[in-house]
């Protein structure tokens, strides 16, 4: 394949050699040109491809260059040069014959042509979200992605993109689990842990080991007059609460074990003062961690709006690890901080609308959050992303056929009249139903201690009704599928092997009565982790004084 291409060549230089002319050819342009008797039979052996009225450049790379006609020193047309439009340093000779293969090649090398357009960046998580928006709406098959052509594709118009399995593109289909995610990010802490926890498993194995030793323990808690009650537990290395527990347990037993070390000469997993003091850090730090953990956890009560709030809680925490004193309180927070920035930075959009949803926060809590893990630009455009779902949610429920409005009266139905007079007597003007809402006083801070926000939505439906019903579907919402999962637990101990026989309502009967006996939190331990979870909320936000945006 013939290249014509000159390095010297100046656009505004001195004219080609006599030898042959050169005619400026607008693209399409079917102008004839005349030609001698002499040079027939020359233009015969051309092909008719060549000529001005036969080419038609159906390839758009030809969008990018402009022609010129080259013709003999006699006049005859030989060929086309191709100059490209931005650069004009470079020619091609441009026939049908010759293809367009280093004219494409140019352009993606072509400095003021990139210059000119350039190459948005690429995003996974956006080409995520779009992949997963194709199937929902074409309704695809999950293993779509998995597809080897579609992925060489795919790599072709876009080197840089990973290719995810069916498994991660269902991520985008459902809310992520909390609870699984905060065991992920502690578990991170605890492949960190001191040694000094290590030497706590081992003092609580080799005590429930035998039943003699058993004994003396049980002896050494009569003698030592502590206040520990009941016997140690047994953690499992895997499950990070489990170690929560064994510590608490043996914090309480602390002068019951200094006694066992001191009879039992075998005993080699006697603690020191510093040891006992790391021991107490440990559980202290893991302590907020369970308690969110249950908290998020719990089906009596909404939690979709609890998502924002304690992830402020938990990176309060893990800051705080990371300035400790005590270096393995350090290792095991900056592991954590790793985990919680990877996790916790893909947020859903759904429990940004939930604590739009609560009254005590708003906008407010969500900047709060989103600035402690972005930057301010990147802050301000994923607040308006929320704000924009917000807004298309609402006008989902508003033109809903299953809308429950009450029926119009003189053009308006009852709850805009009542809207009209609230925004009129509050606001001083009448405003959209959003920026009624969004802009009106947050709770006050000593309130919220005996807020009820369902509470709350049953008393405002008359003044806010789309944006309560979207409450009481957004707020529905589990951000944990715990208690799902516990459920499918509890029916499997129920049908075994032995009672496979069982009809269908007995075996529901055992279900939930054994639910409605055991499966939920004690309102007790309810309240006992929300007065720890006080302790630890960011106590920098001061909500009353900070204007609502």
């Amino acid at each position: 394949m013939e290249q014509l291409y000159d390095h010297e060549f100046d656009p505004d230089g001195p004219e080609p050699q006599s030898q042959q002319h050169e005619e400026i050819e607008t693209i399409g342009s079917t102008t004839p040109t005349t030609t001698t008797p002499s040079s027939e039979n020359q233009v015969s052996k051309r092909k008719r491809s060549d000529s001005p009225s036969k080419w038609k450049r159906r390839s758009p790379v030809w969008d990018h260059y402009n022609f010129k006609k080259v013709f003999s020193d006699t006049g005859v047309f030989l060929h086309f040069e191709a100059w490209c439009k931005y650069c004009q340093k470079v020619k091609y000779k441009a026939t049908s014959t010759y293809g367009t293969a280093n004219a494409k090649k140019h352009t993606l090398v072509c400095p003021d042509y990139l210059a000119s357009s350039p190459i948005p960046d690429f995003d996974q998580k956006v080409f995520c979200r779009m992949f997963a928006e194709a199937i929902m709406y074409h309704s695809y098959a999950l293993s779509i992605v998995e597809h080897v052509k579609l992925r060489e594709m795919l790599s072709y118009l876009q080197p840089k993109v990973r290719h995810v399995t069916r498994n991660t593109i269902l991520r985008f289909f459902h809310v992520r689990c909390c609870a699984h995610i905060l065991n992920l990010i502690v578990q991170s802490g605890m492949n960190v842990i001191d040694d000094s926890v290590l030497k706590v498993r081992g003092a609580v194995n080799y005590i429930a080991g035998s039943d003699s030793r058993l004994c003396v323990f049980d002896k050494c808690v009569a003698d030592s007059q502590c206040n520990f009650i009941g016997k140690l537990r047994i953690d499992c290395p895997t499950r990070w609460n489990s170690t929560y527990l064994m510590l608490k347990r043996v914090i309480e037993a602390k002068e019951a074990l200094i006694l066992f070390g001191t009879i039992d000469l075998s005993f080699d997993y006697v603690l020191t003062d510093e040891e006992w003091k790391i021991v107490e850090y440990v559980c202290n730090f893991l302590e907020p961690f369970d308690c969110i953990t249950k908290l998020f956890s719990g089906s009596d009560y909404p939690t979709a709006n609890l998502y924002f709030p304690y992830i402020l809680a938990i990176e309060k925490l893990l800051v705080l690890g990371h300035n400790h004193k005590v270096p393995s309180i350090q290792d095991m927070a900056s592991a954590m901080l790793v985990k919680f920035e990877k996790y916790w930075s893909d947020y859903s959009i759904v429990l940004g609308i939930a604590i739009l949803l609560d009254p005590r926060y708003k906008n407010v809590m969500i900047r709060s959050a989103l600035g402690r893990l972005y930057i301010s630009g990147e802050v301000e455009r994923r607040v308006k992303e929320i704000r924009e779902a917000f807004i298309e949610l609402y006008n989902f429920y508003d033109t809903s056929p299953s809308s429950s409005l009450p029926p119009r009266e003189n053009g308006k139905n009852k709850v805009q009249m009542d809207l009209d007079l609230e925004t009129s007597d509050s606001y001083g003007s009448a405003q959209p139903t959003i920026d009624a809402y969004l802009n009106s006083a947050l709770i006050p801070k000593d309130k919220h201690a005996d807020f009820d926000i369902l509470k709350y939505w049953s008393a405002n439906s008359p003044i806010f009704p789309v944006i309560a019903r979207m409450a009481k579907d957004i707020l529905a919402i589990p951000i944990t599928s715990v208690a799902s999962e516990s459920s499918f637990s509890m029916g499997g101990r129920v049908l075994t092997k032995y009672r496979s026989a069982l009809r269908t309502d007995n075996v529901e009967a055992f279900v939930t009565t054994q639910n409605w006996l055991y499966g939920y939190l004690k309102e007790v331990e309810v309240e006992e982790c929300f007065e720890v979870m006080k302790e630890v909320m960011p106590d920098d936000i001061d909500f009353e004084s900070l204007p609502t945006p």
